[in-house]
């Protein structure tokens, strides 16, 4: 099983000798209703235009993007998930040093370092929540001569959130120093108070990410966007690849946002739920759970012993798929990342945790 991303469902079918189907993924943080009915429909229908390309200038997908972020057209760029303007961040500002929040999404640095960018760390620390110390980010941004910083809020993996006045005076701060800020936003539809979309489009320096993959749902047809003042729009689109959003998934999008039932559902599920799941497994005693912004929790093993890859073995023994953290800095084999389902999932998850720690007790 693949250790850098989660969601890998197929590998974990293949080694079980089940369907992808009968396995329930908590490793991927994802609203676990699936698409809207309607998204469905839409993608379906558009199939009948698979024989010809999709439209060029995303014209109507733009404007449906528009209309969610409460942006104009020309402030937003449609694309292939958000890792596609990943990718694109480092190709538009060729930065040659950055500065990233460690523990953070692997394809930061990965995206930063194929363009030979030099990347640093800044640490956010247990103690304090996962939450960057104000001070060193200000002073490292004011000292460190880089060139592009790069936040998540919320942050994956940890779920920390930064208060958006904070985000907004980092931008401010990066603006004296000549540097660009990129905020990766795709938790954000989870809970919008946080976001800087609307601050970014007035700043210069100030990119933001966004994802419809965990709150619509659409991981497989990979859609995102980013938003910027107009200028930098234009900056990205003289370098996006032509046609990156097929027709199905440029479809379902539209149908996602103007479905307003769903997204209401899906934030009830997460507001009755999120809190739910937290004293379900804090009351097995196995696990402390760190707040969280987003869908999903962070968990430390608390058993002298415990660790995350046995954890994870043993689940995994049980067709649940979950997260150890061994691949992110500042992080240890203590720690797992589970997302939020549906609360019989969510119990299921609960009792193996509690299986899987009584058994690690009992190995010599």
């Amino acid at each position: 099983m693949s250790e850098e991303h989660g969601g890998d469902i197929w590998g974990a079918a293949r080694a079980l000798g089940v369907g992808p189907g009968e396995i329930t993924d908590f490793s991927a943080s994802i609203t676990p209703f699936g698409p809207g009915d309607a998204a469905l429909e839409a993608a379906r229908r558009a199939l009948r235009l698979a024989g010809a390309y999709p439209d060029r200038s995303m014209r109507e997908l733009r404007g449906a993007l528009a209309r969610l972020y409460g942006v104009e057209e020309g402030e937003v760029l449609p694309g292939n998930g958000s890792t596609e303007f990943i990718y694109l961040v480092p190709a538009v500002f060729a930065p040659a040093s950055a500065l990233v929040v460690d523990p953070c999404f692997s394809e930061y640095r990965a995206a930063l370092e194929a363009y030979g960018c030099r990347v640093e760390g800044l640490a956010a620390r247990e103690e304090d929540r996962f939450l960057p110390d104000g001070d060193e980010l200000f002073a490292a941004v004011d000292g460190g001569g880089y060139d592009l910083v790069w936040l998540a809020n919320p942050a994956n993996p940890t779920g920390a959130a930064m208060e958006r006045e904070f985000v907004v005076e980092t931008a401010r701060r990066c603006l004296r120093r000549g540097a660009v800020l990129v905020v990766d936003e795709a938790f954000a539809d989870f809970d919008e108070s946080l976001s800087v979309k609307g601050d970014a489009v007035g700043m210069e320096n100030l990119v933001v990410l966004r994802s419809m993959t965990k709150f619509f749902a659409l991981a497989g047809l990979r859609v995102g966007a980013v938003v910027a003042c107009r200028a930098v729009i234009e900056r990205f689109e003289r370098l996006a690849p032509p046609w990156s959003v097929n027709v199905a998934a440029a479809a379902a999008a539209v149908a996602a946002i103007d479905d307003a039932a769903h997204a209401g559902r899906i934030r009830r599920w997460l507001r009755d739920e999120a809190p739910r799941m937290r004293r379900r497994i804090e009351a097995t005693g196995v696990c402390e759970v760190f707040p969280s912004a987003a869908n999903y929790f962070l968990l430390k093993l608390r058993p002298p012993g415990i660790t995350g890859r046995h954890v994870r073995k043993l689940l995994f023994e049980r067709m649940m798929l979950v997260r150890d953290m061994r691949g992110f800095r500042g992080l240890d084999d203590r720690f797992l990342r589970v997302a939020v389902r549906l609360p019989a999932e969510n119990d299921m998850l609960a009792r193996g945790l509690a299986a899987a720690a009584a058994s690690g007790q009992r190995s010599p």
